[in-house]
C-alpha cells in the first residue's frame, strides 16, 4: 500500500482508511463506546460544577465564619441544634468519637 492509496485519491474517491473508519463507525461496539463516553464526559461536567459549588458554599461559609465572634458561633449552633435536634446529638457523638481518637494517645 502506497501514500497515494491511504489519502483520498484526486478524484475524491475514498482512501482504503477513510473506507475503514466508516465501517468501524457503524459497528455495535464502536457506537457502545462512543455512547459511554458522552456520558462519561456529561457526567464530569456535572461533578465539576458540583465541586465548584461546594468550593463556592464553603469559601463564602469561612469568610462568614472570619467576620463573626465565638459568642455570634456558638449561639448560631445552640439555634440550629434547637432546630434540628436529632442531627445535632449525631453530630456530637461523631465529634466527640473522632477527639477521643485524636486524643487518645
Amino acid at each position: 500500500m502506497n501514500k497515494a492509496e491511504n489519502k483520498k485519491s484526486d478524484d475524491g474517491a475514498p482512501g482504503v482508511f477513510e473506507n475503514l473508519g466508516r465501517k468501524l463507525d457503524h459497528r455495535p461496539e464502536v457506537q457502545a463506546a462512543e455512547e459511554a463516553l458522552r456520558q462519561a464526559r456529561t457526567q464530569f461536567e456535572r461533578a465539576q460544577e458540583y465541586c465548584e459549588s461546594v468550593r463556592q458554599q464553603a469559601t463564602d461559609g469561612l469568610h462568614r465564619l472570619r467576620d463573626r465572634n465565638v459568642g455570634d458561633v456558638v449561639s448560631g449552633t445552640l439555634e440550629w441544634v434547637r432546630k434540628h435536634p436529632g442531627t445535632g446529638v449525631l453530630s456530637a457523638v461523631l465529634c466527640g468519637f473522632f477527639l477521643g481518637k485524636i486524643f487518645k494517645r
